[in-house]
């Protein structure tokens, strides 16, 4: 066989090349959900940024981050841009107990971050659901929370 004949058969045929690929990408795949489904612990993460999905205008890929034990994870989830999903909202992330690797991002109810210090002067931060949030809470301190808000983007 010379070069030619074998650039023709590569050309005609690699896409055979990419079966196998395809198929462990989705037992991959099917192994992470399953993984979350029987080991899950919820939490909550923030969107980091967006991009789109090839040829589907309707949806996108959401990057997140997310902290276990006050670990660091970063996720990716896809949503439907009709969601209204904007970079700095907050969601409840799914993720495995035994490797919170696993995890996926749940954008049916946008949450809100609340630190609030007791009176030993430890910070905890709660999340209540952000349209309770709109209701609930005073002008002056909605001004504060998103400059605490500001104040976490600009230490990432």
């Amino acid at each position: 066989m010379d070069i030619k004949q074998i650039i023709s058969f590569i050309k005609k045929y690699y896409w055979i090349a990419m079966i196998p690929v395809a198929i462990f990408a989705f037992i991959s795949l099917e192994e992470e959900k399953k993984d979350i489904d029987q080991n899950k612990s919820i939490t909550y993460g923030v969107v980091k940024r967006s991009r789109p999905i090839a040829k589907q205008f309707s949806k996108r890929h959401y990057d997140y981050d997310f902290y276990v034990d006050g670990q660091r994870f970063s996720g990716s989830s896809i949503g439907w841009l009709s969601d209204d999903i904007d970079q700095g909202n907050y969601y409840v992330v799914e993720y495995s107990i035994k490797n919170p690797e696993h995890s996926r991002m749940d954008f049916e109810i946008q949450y809100s971050p609340v630190v609030q210090t007791n009176e030993l002067g430890k910070k905890d931060t709660t999340y209540i659901r952000a349209s309770e949030m709109k209701m609930n809470i005073p002008e002056e301190y909605r001004s504060r929370i998103e400059n605490l808000k500001i104040d976490a983007e600009m230490e990432n």
